[in-house]
């Protein structure tokens, strides 16, 4: 496992927040005009970036400029994608790499109408020994978090308490 990116300096640790974002994906949106099922369509426009609630969490908090890292599982094609659109100022990407592809969530915008119709892939599934990894990288993050935030539905496979035993017993 790599050595992880976060604490960049003894002063940010202080007010860092640590998002998990257990199902990021890539969200691609095509504007169209008069969408139809079974037509041919040219978007007027396409938008693509890192999706999943807890990466949305993560930027709004980056925006707030406060330090976050946010971490999760990412592979394939579109994990590389998540990666490097996560590169912005006070957001450090912390992600353990799976051997599945992340998923992709596509959606179309009527932009007559303004209703829009999504596709969302399911996460991917990941293995007993990603998820140690994750659970291990949460355990040398989080003394630095002033705050954490689990967000998002779990990859499939995974029950929706799959980290409910990864923080540290209050005394």
């Amino acid at each position: 496992m790599s050595e992880p990116l976060y604490p960049p300096s003894a002063n940010s640790a202080a007010r860092m927040v640590l998002v998990m974002c257990v199902n990021a994906g890539v969200d691609r949106t095509y504007e169209v005009e008069n969408f139809t099922c079974g037509g041919f369509h040219r978007p007027t426009a396409c938008h693509v970036v890192a999706g999943g609630k807890g990466l949305n969490v993560a930027r709004a908090l980056a925006a707030l400029e406060l330090d976050t890292v946010v971490t999760g599982f990412f592979g394939g094609f579109s994990g590389d994608f998540i990666f490097c659109d996560l590169d912005r100022p006070h957001l450090y990407p912390e992600f353990i790499q799976i051997r599945a592809d992340s998923r992709t969530t596509l959606a179309i915008r009527d932009s007559r109408s303004g209703l829009v119709t999504r596709l969302d892939e399911w996460g991917p599934p990941v293995s007993e020994a990603e998820v140690a990894l994750l659970h291990e990288r949460w355990e040398e993050l989080l003394p630095f978090a002033h705050l954490a935030v689990v967000s998002g539905n779990p990859p499939r496979r995974l029950a929706r308490t799959f980290v409910a035993g990864w923080w540290p017993a209050r005394g």
